[in-house]
């Protein structure tokens, strides 16, 4: 009799030890598949951290070459104007030489 019920305990045990390998199992393959989704996430988020950085720096080029352009066309400004104040020194001596000219025929 004892035999009998050391074997039923024993299946019990073995049907219950075998339960709980399968649970074990089941918990760290959902722990594998979790981590391989978290591995895949990172992933991405480095992915877009990279596309990210490469739109901040497509930016600050944009940038300085709106800047460069703003400084260029200052500087066309400044050689227009000085170019512009030369033509009208260069109107004025005329305007004088001519004046004089005049003159000197007259008299």
């Amino acid at each position: 009799m004892n035999k009998l019920l050391f074997s039923g305990e024993h299946k019990a045990m073995i049907k219950q030890l075998k339960e709980l390998k399968d649970k074990y199992n089941e918990v760290v393959r959902g722990k594998a598949e979790a981590q391989e989704l978290l591995l895949k996430a990172e992933e991405e988020k480095l992915e877009l951290s990279q596309f990210v950085i490469q739109l901040q720096i497509e930016i600050a080029k944009l940038q300085e070459d709106a800047h460069n352009m703003q400084i260029d066309k200052h500087i066309e400004g400044l050689d227009e104007a000085a170019n512009a104040d030369k033509l009208k020194g260069e109107y004025e001596a005329g305007k004088k030489s001519i004046s004089v000219l005049k003159n000197k025929l007259a008299l």
